[in-house]
């Protein structure tokens, strides 16, 4: 057998190798995010500028129904990748997207046909739950109406 053929096959077992590592440490490090624990989505993201946009009082205003919703989302604790907002059963969850440190996205959310009924509460308040997921959060934060 040739050198050439030796030097090329060579060659071609090492890029190999090196392909195999980088991918074999590629798959580690992704195992190793996926074990993190998450942080708690009240830590990590902050719902301002909220309400209902569709909604009807029930019950003497002792509840509400609620139809759809909006809110801004601002991430707190720094970056946040692959944001999903799911705002009660029957609501469809929203992909967000990633959301940079100190930055917000707008979120609107709908159920026509199925609201969510939150009671007043004994500060005469509507709460509402907002589940938050992400790949370093995840969470319920509940607003008040």
């Amino acid at each position: 057998m040739g050198k050439g053929k030796k030097n090329k096959r060579l060659i071609a077992f090492v890029l190999l190798l090196i392909f195999g590592i980088i991918i074999a440490i590629g798959f580690y490090q992704g195992q190793l995010q996926l074990l993190q624990p998450k942080k708690p989505a009240e830590e990590y993201f902050e719902l301002f500028d909220y309400g209902p946009d569709n909604c009807q009082l029930l019950n003497n205003g002792s509840s509400l129904m609620i139809y759809e919703i909006h809110f801004w989302i601002k991430a707190v604790g720094g970056d946040a990748h692959s944001v999903i907002a799911k705002s009660w059963a029957n609501a469809q969850p929203e992909y967000v997207g990633d959301i940079e440190a100190n930055q917000f996205k707008f979120v609107s959310q709908a159920s026509p046909r199925f609201g969510y009924i939150s009671h007043r509460n004994s500060d005469g308040m509507y709460p509402f739950p907002v589940k938050l997921t992400s790949r370093e959060a995840e969470g319920t934060i509940t607003i008040y109406f």
